[in-house]
Parts: C-alpha cells; sequence; structure tokens
C-alpha cells in the first residue's frame, strides 16, 4: 500500500520536473528573441517608451519627449514632453525616434 503511494509520488515529481524543463526551454527562446528584438529596435516603428524628437512643433511646445500611447487605427501617438508637463498628440510621420535628448 505505501510502496503504491511512493511510487504515485515519484510518478508525479518526475512529470513536474519534465513541465518545469519545457518552461525552461520556452522562458530561454523567448529572452533570445527579446534579445533579437533589441537589436533591431532602430530599424521598427514606434513603440510606447521610445524617444522621439517632433518635427512640426507649435509654438511653446517641447520638441521632445517620449511615447505614452500609441493608436496603430489611426496613426496618432501621444508624447510626454522632455519636462513631463504636458502630453503632445501628433501623427506618426511627424515624429523622429531619437536615442537620447539634446543637451539644451
Amino acid at each position: 500500500m505505501k510502496e503504491t503511494k511512493i511510487e504515485e509520488v515519484v510518478e508525479k515529481i518526475e512529470a513536474v520536473e519534465l513541465l518545469l524543463r519545457n518552461l525552461r526551454l520556452e522562458l530561454e527562446e523567448t529572452q533570445d528573441w527579446r534579445r533579437t528584438q533589441d537589436s533591431k529596435r532602430g530599424e521598427r516603428e514606434i513603440q510606447v517608451g521610445d524617444l522621439v524628437r517632433i518635427k512640426n512643433p507649435g509654438p511653446f511646445q517641447e520638441k521632445e519627449g517620449q511615447v505614452v500611447k500609441v493608436n496603430h487605427e489611426s496613426g496618432f501617438v501621444s508624447v510626454l514632453g522632455k519636462n513631463k508637463k504636458r502630453r503632445i498628440t501628433r501623427k506618426k510621420k511627424n515624429l523622429e525616434k531619437i536615442d537620447s535628448y539634446t543637451g539644451k
């Protein structure tokens, strides 16, 4: 009686170990995919978190900021200004990705 319970527990442990191994493999594949995506960051279109320069700023509007929202259907992007005071909304074509803010 006890031997069958022990055997069942051992089988369950082996099944859990197998599942854990598969999950580790999936995690490694996902991390590899993310690393390759980061290297392609300059090639892709604008996404949330990117730093952008506004090509057609209005008077008293900031010229640079960080993307906080992207509407793929309409093509509009919301940008939080460099000083984080107000949001500016522009079409994607009027934004340019940058690596860092200018020194001004």
